[in-house]
């Protein structure tokens, strides 16, 4: 069974989903969001033109964690745990503050004293914490989607140099570690195109 997955070479919610299905029959069909007929593409699939999608034969899943959720009996992915589930929303909840910095940033909206980027800041330095003392203690296991997940992200920071990673030791240990281990990796590198 093949699935098409329509996303780009540079999200971490993309990402995460390539290397779920690394090793399986898929097709990526990379957008660049920018450009007027990948929008015009993207609207026609989705009606919120937002990435990633998954195409199923007749079916259309929008949303990496619904896609995940759906994907995971069909790739031999047991469901998460609800610890697993909460460690995920950490993750989605800092990815989601860095994609809406990073582009109030390419808008020229990024002034510092705004209560909503203080808000966004504050939720990706506290998230940030949390993983960074939680992964010594808990079972990140390379081959689970939370691992594939926080790995995507580490990685994703690192590329767009949204922050510096510095205080957070555990994370970039662990993102050199997923590097070396987790099947994919090397051909889900972000990449501008």
């Amino acid at each position: 069974m093949s699935y098409t997955l329509y996303g780009s070479h540079t999200s971490p919610f993309v990402r995460r989903l390539r290397l779920l299905l690394s090793g399986k029959d898929y097709e990526l069909v990379a957008m660049n969001l920018q450009d007027p007929a990948d929008q015009k593409t993207l609207l026609e699939i989705s009606p919120i033109r937002k990435i990633p999608i998954l195409k199923d034969g007749d079916v259309t899943v929008f949303d990496s964690r619904i896609i995940a959720n759906y994907l995971f009996p069909k790739v031999g992915h047991t469901p998460l745990s609800i610890d697993q589930e909460n460690t995920l929303t950490l993750i989605d909840g800092i990815a989601d503050s860095l994609v809406n910095v990073l582009l109030l940033k390419r808008s020229g909206l990024d002034d510092p004293r705004n209560s909503f980027i203080k808000n966004q800041n504050f939720r990706i330095k506290t998230g940030l914490q949390t993983l960074n003392e939680q992964i010594v203690k808990e079972d990140f296991s390379l081959n689970r989607y939370p691992a594939l997940s926080l790995a995507s992200l580490i990685a994703w920071i690192n590329f767009r140099q949204l922050i510096s990673l510095d205080k957070f030791s555990n994370l970039n240990e662990f993102v050199e570690k997923a590097a070396g281990t987790i099947p994919g990796w090397k051909e889900t590198e972000y990449q501008d195109k």
